[in-house]
């Protein structure tokens, strides 16, 4: 599961999309490729938010769910050792 660093509907990524699209996706390096990983995974939870539909995120080992109104509920607690 990705954990993505973000405010409620937060921007994540400081370069622009438009950097990457100029370039063959063979031509991008790693960072390029997750930025572009992170912005799309961000769109879509931005998009399912929208519709009113609750996304799964992950935030240190633990799984949550995340309501449209950026509140979030605990579904596994990460074992304690």
């Amino acid at each position: 599961m990705t954990q993505i660093p973000q405010s409620k509907h937060g921007k994540t990524a400081n370069n622009s999309l438009a950097d990457t699209t100029k370039k063959s996706f063979f031509d991008l390096s790693t960072a390029e490729i997750e930025q572009l990983v992170v912005e799309a995974t961000t769109k879509a939870r931005e998009r399912m938010h929208d519709k009113g539909i609750s996304t799964i995120i992950s935030i240190d080992e633990n799984v949550y769910e995340e309501h449209p109104d950026g509140s979030l509920t605990l579904l596994h607690e990460r074992p304690t050792k």
